[in-house]
C-alpha cells in the first residue's frame, strides 16, 4: 500500500535520490516533497502536482530585457513542474495545480 512520504532536493547524494526515486516506482511511497530538481530528467508516476512558490527573482535593478529573461525561465520551469503530473505510460490522468498567496 502506498503509504510513505519522501523529499527530493539538492543537497540529497545521488544515491539518496534514487532511492527516494525508487520508493516511487516501488508504490511504497504516496506522497514526494520536492524542489525543482524534480522538474527535468525524472519520469516518476504523479497524478497530482502542487506548486506552492512561483520563484521570481527578480532584483530592484533588473533592466526590461532581464525581466523578461527570467519570466520565460520562469515559465518553462513551471511548465516542467505541472507536466510531471499524467505522465505517458506512468499515470492514466494528471493534475497540476498553482497556490498563489498575495502579499
Amino acid at each position: 500500500a502506498r503509504r510513505g512520504v519522501v523529499f527530493h532536493h539538492a543537497g540529497l547524494t545521488h544515491a539518496e535520490r534514487e532511492l527516494a526515486e525508487q520508493a516511487v516506482r516501488d508504490g511504497d511511497a504516496a506522497i514526494v516533497v520536492a524542489t525543482t530538481t524534480l522538474s527535468t530528467g525524472v519520469n516518476l508516476p504523479a497524478v497530482r502536482v502542487v506548486v506552492l512558490q512561483l520563484n521570481d527573482d527578480f532584483r530592484a535593478g533588473d533592466d526590461a530585457a532581464t525581466r523578461a529573461a527570467k519570466t520565460a525561465r520562469g515559465g518553462a520551469l513551471l511548465r516542467q513542474q505541472c507536466g510531471r503530473a499524467g505522465r505517458a505510460g506512468l499515470a492514466v490522468r494528471g493534475d497540476a495545480y498553482v497556490v498563489c498567496v498575495s502579499e
